[in-house]
């Protein structure tokens, strides 16, 4: 919705009440036939918009002002026979007391104009007495100090306003466009299809509206991701207005609406309706300036300026131009492309710490191993010593408590008997190393010794 104006507040209710007293004004016959020769719907919504301001402030309705106009124009009283002149110029100065620009008086007193001439010879104000605003508002306009946004400022304007707008504020901040330019774009300017296009960064050849000058607008990460998504919503067009009502080409007092808007929105009345439309482009400028490094026949190019001297003749390529954006796109970016840039180098550093961590988790996996297997034969070992500790209690107690040994199975046996060890002075122990994979043991006593 566009901005309310708060000295316009009392009037505005005015005009509310003055369309529910007159419900029909709509289906009166003076306005049919004002309706039925406007060529556009975007012309019938203009004069829709705007023509009831001028019918609330002499109260009628568009059938009571012509049926009086007839009645003037017969009257030989000057007063009554100019009476709509005279409001009209009662009207301007109302408008500008309320603090309405140029061009929004302009367009009311243009739609009343149009209005009357369906009539032909019904309104003989002229156009430099109708359209000129007061020495002191002109003064106003011409000293008003520049003040263009900041990249803060334009990152909260953008989050708040829509698409078609964020578009239209993109245009203007990071390729330096006026709204003049900004709303004559076509699909056909730009020639993309948004389908196959793998570009961040794309030259597009631009002719200013007010020079004719040609000169190169970039589209970047941050456009192309509207474009994309509004090209899409749209059916994929590849002809007609970008920014447009109902197909018809927008006024430039749409964008500078629009921002004002916005722009109140995102930072506070006070600051919001000192940003201009075309304070945008001076904010573009500004970083391009900043930058030594670019040479001033690129600066020329992306702000359409015409090459003084010799610069004129120079040619600079498009990749030059695009190698040249990508150095002030930083300080223009209001969508999160450095964050996001920021991020890729982050993915990157992660995607190789991942490949780190692999390879650590992988030593680690064959360190459990090893360490498995250490752990395994170290209770191999302790089973083993375990064994052994069993054994030679066994045989300790054998010894202490075997004081007869079967003779008749020792000398009977066929096998080959080993002493394998001196059991102190009393006993041998053998060995049957053919005992079933076994080693099966033979405890006897030595011979004593006579004597």
């Amino acid at each position: 919705m566009p901005r309310i104006n708060p000295k316009a507040k009392p009037f505005l209710d005015k005009i509310k009440q003055w369309k529910k007293d007159n419900p029909g004004w709509e289906g009166q016959d003076a306005w049919l036939r004002v309706m039925k020769r406007l060529r556009t719907d975007a012309t019938r919504y203009l004069y829709k918009v705007n023509i009831p301001w001028f019918f609330t402030y002499v109260d009628m309705t568009p059938d009571k002002v012509i049926e009086l106009r007839i009645k003037q124009l017969e009257s030989e009283d000057v007063d009554e026979n100019e009476f709509f002149e005279d409001k009209a110029i009662e009207f301007k100065r109302f408008m500008v007391d309320l603090d309405y620009g140029a061009k929004t008086v302009e367009t009311r007193l243009s739609v009343l104009s149009g209005f009357f001439s369906n009539y032909r010879k019904m309104y003989r104000l002229d156009a430099p007495n109708l359209f000129k605003l007061t020495e002191s508002s002109d003064r106003k306009a011409s000293n008003r100090q520049k003040n263009p946004p900041d990249n803060f400022e334009m990152r909260a304007i953008y989050e708040v306003a829509n698409r078609k707008h964020r578009i239209a504020y993109l245009l203007g901040y990071q390729c330096g466009l006026p709204p003049t330019d900004v709303v004559k774009i076509t699909w056909a300017n730009l020639n993309i299809d948004f389908d196959t296009e793998k570009r961040d960064f794309i030259p597009i050849d631009h002719t200013r509206n007010k020079t004719g000058e040609g000169g190169t607008i970039v589209l970047n990460p941050d456009l192309l991701h509207e474009l994309r998504n509004e090209w899409v919503d749209r059916g994929k067009p590849d002809t007609g207005y970008i920014l447009n009502f109902r197909g018809n080409k927008l006024q430039t007092r749409h964008p500078n609406e629009w921002l004002k808007e916005s722009a109140i929105k995102a930072l506070g009345e006070k600051r919001g309706t000192q940003i201009m439309f075309k304070d945008l482009r001076d904010s573009f400028n500004d970083v391009i300036k900043s930058h030594d490094e670019i040479k001033q026949e690129i600066a020329d190019r992306l702000m359409g300026h015409t090459p003084k001297g010799s610069r004129g003749e120079y040619y600079v390529s498009p990749t030059t131009i695009v190698e040249s954006y990508r150095l002030v796109f930083p300080k223009l970016a209001v969508n999160g492309w450095n964050r996001k840039k920021q991020v890729a180098e982050l993915d990157e550093l992660l995607e190789k710490v991942d490949g780190l961590v692999s390879a650590l988790t992988l030593v680690e996996k064959e360190n459990n191993a090893y360490k498995t297997r250490v752990d395994n034969l170290q209770t191999q070992l302790g089973e083993i010593a375990e064994t052994q500790r069993d054994q030679q209690k066994w045989i300790d107690d054998v010894m202490e408590n075997a004081e007869v040994v079967h003779k008749d199975i020792l000398d009977n046996y066929d096998g080959v008997m080993e002493a394998v060890a001196p059991l102190g002075d009393r006993y041998m122990i053998f060995a049957d190393p053919d005992s079933e994979k076994r080693l099966t043991l033979w405890i006897k006593k030595k011979p004593q010794s006579e004597g």
